[in-house]
């Protein structure tokens, strides 16, 4: 093929027409209906969703809803800590919502835009390192339906009790290994749906990538220098829009570099704007913020407590996808041209390090890391798989069956996403939704709040206000030291001795006493209703005013 053919849009054009015609069909449908309205409250349509999203409808709220200048001033979670949560995708959202968009599309439109421009993204990088639109799009299929094993004990089940419904509905998600503290094997599942800034976070990250590998696996031409320029631009935006996704491509970067380190003028200029955007980013916005000393951890073997386990864990987990790898990367190593060696290279590098070094205090985070690594294994699984289908014979019926098992846990997961109407979970009712908007618009932004520590907590979502400590798991993931603050907010509510003290000190303006409240604590509500007037009420919660112990 010449040069300028490989370089024309045109012959890109119909593979990407299939994949947003596939992929883009089944993102947009999924993207428009995962978050919805009813008349008793909000809805999300998938656990995780449900789980996740509610950080982000709140960080979004910041945006929407509260002064510039107090955007940054707290944690939502932990009145007087540090924003250190990537917030560019919810500013995003955040923003739309300011111009009039409603918090449905306000969600919608910038996962759809994200995920149109991913998959375009890892296309040409995909492209650019395998020579070849047909492993490119596999790649992409190999990454969306990413699953390990569980479609195994799924067919024992529908083979053994004849439960040929489940078919249209399995029952559970079964690429979730609990027990290896593995919450899904599906990028889409876990990742790419739930965690809003990973979406963008990889968006920048394969087209930086795909510009790098451009560049790096030619000669000299004119426009690289801008190419560079751009790609770290974008790598220079990660601190505060996905650090795992930093971290990710400079492990992959520096394999690169090993073997390119004399091509200096290109590092210069890809290095420079990422270090002059990037470094300030990160000492506004994340540095001096985590206060664990233990943040980062040695984990060798990462979950797995055996050399076996290990070996059995990444085959439930990922199935085939490592030792396929394995083999097209001998292959590669041979017959591959050298950029592309050091890209899959720095693939299993960071596969390693992954399984050394836990990046946050929660071991399911480093999956964000990991998932880096399996782009990267996806693109020589697809250049096997290719290679086999086109040695024709057979060994075509091989590669048939080994693209089956690589996605037959995906295909389940899709399934079962897709079936909104059998999963939707509450997020906030309706009453507490109207609650929320009263205090917000007769209180003001700074006031703190004590509330249970609950990841949906109304006060967060609508109120917008920062409360003492929220979902404990959170907190603890983003570096806090929260235990003796969990202490005393149980002193609080059961109204001991120093209760008023610690009011005073923490600086807390309002108690909110509901159902979530006295679920978590031993609530002594007679001692504030007997001490303190009542601000705000509906038909669950009481929200005392606490203000005058802070005058005193």
């Amino acid at each position: 093929m010449s040069r300028k053919s490989s370089h024309s849009p045109s012959p890109h054009r119909g593979p990407l027409l299939f994949l947003f015609a596939t992929w883009g069909t089944f993102f947009v449908a999924l993207f428009g209906r995962m978050m919805l309205f009813r008349p008793d409250g909000l809805y999300m349509g998938h656990n995780v969703v449900w789980s996740d999203w509610a950080l982000h409808v709140a960080l979004a709220q910041r945006f929407a809803t509260l002064p510039v200048a107090d955007w940054f001033v707290t944690h939502p979670l932990y009145a007087g800590g540090k924003l250190t949560y990537p917030f560019v995708v919810n500013m995003i959202s955040g923003l739309l919502m300011r111009i009039g968009t409603p918090l449905t599309w306000a969600f919608a439109i910038p996962s759809i835009v994200c995920v149109f421009a991913f998959i375009a993204g890892v296309y040409f990088l995909f492209f650019h390192l395998l020579r070849s639109r047909a492993q490119a799009v596999v790649g992409i299929f190999l990454f969306f339906l990413s699953a390990g094993m569980g479609f195994v004990p799924f067919l024992r089940d529908v083979f053994t009790h004849h439960n040929w419904a489940s078919l249209a509905y399995p029952p559970q998600d079964f690429s979730r290994l609990g027990q290896l503290s593995w919450e899904t094997s599906n990028a889409i599942t876990g990742m790419i749906l739930p965690q809003r800034a990973l979406l963008l976070g990889m968006t920048i990250g394969v087209w930086a990538l795909a510009a790098i590998i451009k560049v790096f696996g030619r000669k000299k031409e004119p426009s690289d220098g801008w190419l560079l320029m751009l790609a770290g631009a974008g790598i220079g935006l990660l601190p505060i829009t996905h650090p795992h996704s930093l971290i990710s491509i400079a492990i992959i970067l520096l394999v690169i570099f090993v073997s390119y380190r004399t091509a200096w003028q290109r590092w210069l200029f890809l290095g420079f704007p990422a270090a002059l955007i990037g470094i300030p980013l990160y000492l506004k916005f994340v540095g001096g913020g985590i206060e664990n000393p233990h943040f980062f951890s040695l984990s060798l073997g990462w979950t797995a407590t055996s050399f076996g386990g290990w070996f059995a864990q990444w085959f439930w987990q990922w199935g085939l996808t490592l030792p396929l790898a394995g083999i097209s990367m001998w292959i590669l190593w041979r017959f591959g041209n050298g950029v592309s060696r050091s890209f899959f290279l720095g693939c299993f590098v960071l596969f390693l390090v992954g399984n050394i070094v836990q990046f946050q205090p929660i071991a399911w985070d480093n999956s964000k890391v990991f998932l880096w690594s399996y782009l990267g294994f996806c693109g020589l699984t697809a250049a096997f798989l290719v290679g086999l289908w086109r040695s024709h014979g057979l060994v075509r019926p091989l590669a048939v069956a080994l693209l089956i098992t690589l996605t037959a846990t995906g295909l389940l997961e899709m399934i079962r996403l897709q079936r909104v109407d059998q999963h939707t979970y509450l997020v906030t009712s309706q009453e507490d939704i109207n609650l929320g908007e009263q205090i917000r618009e007769e209180t003001y932004t700074t006031d703190r709040f004590l509330t249970a520590p609950v990841h949906n907590h109304f006060i967060t979502l609508w109120a917008v206000r920062p409360i003492l400590l929220g979902y404990t798991a959170w907190v603890y993931n983003y570096g806090f030291n929260y235990a003796q603050r969990e202490a005393d907010v149980k002193s609080i509510y059961t109204g001991t001795t120093d209760a008023i003290s610690l009011l005073r000190d923490y600086g807390v303006s309002y108690v909110v006493i509901g159902p979530a409240e006295k679920n978590a604590f031993t609530v002594n509500e007679d001692f504030f209703s007997s001490r303190f007037p009542v601000a705000f009420k509906n038909s669950q919660n009481t929200v005392y005013d606490t203000r005058k112990v802070l005058a005193h």
